[in-house]
């Protein structure tokens, strides 16, 4: 009777062992799966900066917006869209970030991550937008070239006209030579690119991938990842030296 209780507290340990092995695996798995997740979506497709990029706003290929802190280098806040992102512009201040999406729909959020405007513009896919400089106007427009000039309120105005170009005298154009030359030594200055944007208005979104910053699901996918790596391996010693020391019988 006694070896038999005996027998019957050994399993019942070493059954317990065994779950706790199983269940510590589990949590090696999913963390792994979620931080796989995570990184798939974190994919920076947008970026848009700021006046001296002290302010940094990114979509990513999951659709998530970042705002980042750059003084602080601190990601302040995040919202998933739910909706395929064809642009982002934050304004010039950074008080404002654009978000253009499909079927026409455009966010405004505050510095905060406020939604303040969430309107529809036409239909089709936002693949421009931009704040002008006293950044309370956006200026967007869509894969059909259908422009839509609106203050953060979401009321259309009037996009201001462009400058004037100055004409040239013929007399000017004729004079100028048709090769260029150089001082002997002299290299030509690459002119910087231009950024798309039109008169007056804030750079436009561009295309610039980067790593993902550090976020919550990251850090507690790698907190679960050791914890299950961690039970793992302390079960697997008190079973091998319970094997080692006492008496053993099978489980079965």
């Amino acid at each position: 009777m006694e070896d038999r209780d005996f027998n019957l507290m050994e399993n019942s340990k070493n059954l317990i062992l065994i779950f706790l092995l199983c269940i510590s695996l589990s949590l090696v798995i999913t963390a792994v799966s979620a931080s796989d997740s995570t990184v798939a979506q974190n994919n920076f497709v947008y970026t848009s900066n700021s006046i001296g990029n002290s302010y940094v706003v990114k979509s990513t290929s999951g659709n998530i917006i970042y705002f980042i802190d750059t003084a602080k280098n601190a990601v302040t806040w995040t919202y998933n869209i739910n909706r395929y992102i064809g642009s982002i512009a934050i304004s010039p201040d950074g008080r404002y970030v654009a978000v253009g999406c499909g079927g026409g729909l455009i966010y405004v959020f505050d510095q905060q991550g406020n939604v303040i405007l969430k309107q529809q513009f036409g239909n089709a896919l936002i693949q421009s937008i931009s704040f002008s400089k006293n950044n309370n106007e956006v200026d967007a427009s869509n894969i059909f070239n259908q422009a839509f000039y609106f203050n953060i309120n979401g009321n259309l105005g009037v996009r201001p006209a462009s400058p004037a170009v100055t004409a040239i005298p013929s007399a000017t154009i004729s004079s100028i030579p048709t090769t260029s030359t150089f001082a002997q030594g002299a290299q030509p200055v690459a002119s910087a690119p231009s950024t798309g944007a039109p008169a007056g208005m804030s750079p436009q979104s561009v295309p610039a991938p980067a790593p993902p910053p550090p976020t919550a699901v990251n850090t507690f996918s790698g907190i679960l990842f050791w914890i299950g790596v961690v039970v793992v391996i302390a079960v697997m010693v008190l079973l091998v030296a319970r094997q080692r020391g006492g008496r053993q019988d099978p489980l079965i």
